[in-house]
């Protein structure tokens, strides 16, 4: 299986193990199958739920503080403004929109 999965034979095994624990895998004749156990509940036993919610809501934080930080012009373009003895170029340093 760790040829199928690129991970070390120590790291499936040691993957299957922790599945089996929470119910999740069986060791078989096949060798290792999954087992019936309900993965919302195994998740809910985990905390896994309060995890996710703590890190979407950091992710929306800082998506909010990229989007902010982003409005911020760091680097002005020049604005065409039409005939002007430099080809029409306005390099004033004022944002574009503005």
């Amino acid at each position: 299986m760790h040829r199928l999965t690129g991970l070390s034979a120590t790291g499936v095994s040691d993957g299957l193990r922790a599945l089996a624990e929470e119910g999740l895998a069986v060791r078989t004749p096949q060798p290792w199958t999954r087992w019936p156990a309900d993965p919302a509940a195994v998740a809910e036993h985990l905390g896994v739920p309060e995890l996710v919610a703590k890190i979407v809501e950091r992710y929306r934080t800082e998506r909010a503080a990229w989007r902010t930080f982003l409005k911020i012009d760091l680097h002005p373009r020049p604005r065409v403004r039409g005939p002007v003895s430099n080809g029409g170029v306005d390099t004033s340093t004022e944002p574009l929109g503005r």
